[in-house]
């Protein structure tokens, strides 16, 4: 029953085409802005947008505790940083932090 419970992470592909899903569903204009950016960049672009308006999001709208969704959220950043990440908008971020060299910092800045 255990086994049942335990879903493995996505797959990168995956990570990166929910953070997309994310981005061109939203009502702002950065969905438009992204077909701008060249196409190797757009994945990563995805994953940051992904990050900062779920982040956004938890902070202004969500129902319930928002500080302690909040630091559930910054427990997902800082495994996403040690290559733990499940969540597909950490797996991308992991992955785009990883290849750019992005530090934590603005990340755990925008959760503040």
């Amino acid at each position: 029953m255990l086994a049942e419970q335990i879903k493995p992470p996505p797959t990168l592909d995956d990570a990166y085409a929910h953070c997309r899903r994310i981005t061109l569903g939203h009502y702002e204009n950065f969905p438009v802005v992204s077909w701008l950016l060249p196409h190797d960049l757009r994945g990563p672009m995805y994953a940051l947008y992904a990050y900062c308006r779920s982040t956004d999001d938890l902070g202004d709208e969500a129902e319930g505790d928002r500080l302690a969704l909040l630091d559930k959220w910054e427990g997902g950043l800082r495994r996403a940083y040690e290559g733990d990440a499940t969540d597909p908008r950490f797996v991308a971020l992991a992955d785009t932090v990883r290849r750019f060299d992005i530090p934590i910092e603005p990340f755990l800045r925008l959760i503040e």
